[in-house]
């Protein structure tokens, strides 16, 4: 006599199939826990695409004035940079951040009006970090926009008034 609850043709297998779920119960029960386990996660994870492209352009920047890089060398560390942060969510935390890096991704293949307004949206999350300001300065001199290269520095310098320029 067969059954319409059993998912197997014997009723062992299907006991054991239930035995199993019911084992594996406890994992699903704390959702909170695992929604908990998997942000986390997800936040290292995107440190660590967010690094991975730190280090690519750490590599074609570094020993730029001593050692220079070929522009295809060069294009080619910026596009890693790029594709790695691609694989992040930039529209949640670290935009400005992110943005930074992409402009210096698109600075580095001399890809200047595209890196402004990459600079521009980090300039406006975070309008005192030094750095952004200076690289948008240098992209717009590239570009032949001198008076919005200077109003930058300009920025730069009433947020760090000390700092070297």
């Amino acid at each position: 006599m067969e059954h319409e609850f059993f998912f197997f043709k014997d009723t062992a297998t299907t006991e054991i199939y239930t035995l199993s779920l019911h084992d594996a119960h406890p994992i699903f029960r704390s959702t909170s826990e695992s929604e908990a386990r998997m942000t986390s996660f997800m936040h290292i994870r995107r440190e660590q695409i967010l690094r991975e492209a730190e280090g690519y352009l750490d590599l074609a920047m570094a020993c730029a004035e001593q050692l220079p890089l070929s522009a295809s060398v060069r294009n080619r560390l910026a596009q890693r940079a790029l594709s790695s942060l691609a694989l992040v969510d930039c529209s949640r935390s670290n935009k400005s951040h992110c943005s930074y890096l992409q402009g210096q991704a698109l600075r580095l293949m001399e890809r200047f009006p595209e890196a402004i307004e990459y600079f521009e949206s980090a300039a406006e999350l975070d309008k005192k970090n030094l750095h952004i300001w200076l690289a948008l300065g240098w992209c717009h001199k590239r570009v032949g926009k001198l008076d919005m290269a200077i109003q930058s520095l300009e920025e730069a310098l009433a947020f760090e008034p000390g700092e070297a320029i």
